[in-house]
């Protein structure tokens, strides 16, 4: 099982950085959240506390995981108002939400 996740893994790493690279949003954030499952599915006991903050996430329509071992999550919006729905979800758990405009190093 632990093999078969990873492999899943390194695929969806690669095609979300393929997905990147070509600006195509949509199956970025889908290999977000399919990584996110292939990453449960390793964690079946996973704090309670981490598992809220993705399903606050997914709650409000945003594409949520976790950039490290846990305790913070990477999730996307849409636009103000979508970060302002977000803000106020996290708010309510006691969680905060820092908003990070991403730029592209190589533009000119």
């Amino acid at each position: 099982m632990v093999i078969g996740v990873m492999s899943e893994l390194k695929r969806l790493a690669a095609t979300a950085r393929d997905a990147l690279f070509a600006g195509d949003r949509a199956t970025f954030l889908a290999c977000l959240d399919a990584g996110m499952e292939q990453r449960l599915i390793l964690m079946p006991g996973m704090d309670p506390r981490y598992r809220r903050l993705i399903e606050t996430g997914r709650a409000t329509g945003s594409h949520v995981t976790f950039p490290g071992s846990g305790g913070a999550v990477v999730g996307s919006y849409e636009v103000a108002d979508h970060l302002t729905l977000i803000k106020r979800a996290y708010s309510e758990i006691g969680a905060t939400v820092v908003a990070i405009v991403p730029t592209n190093p190589r533009a000119p």
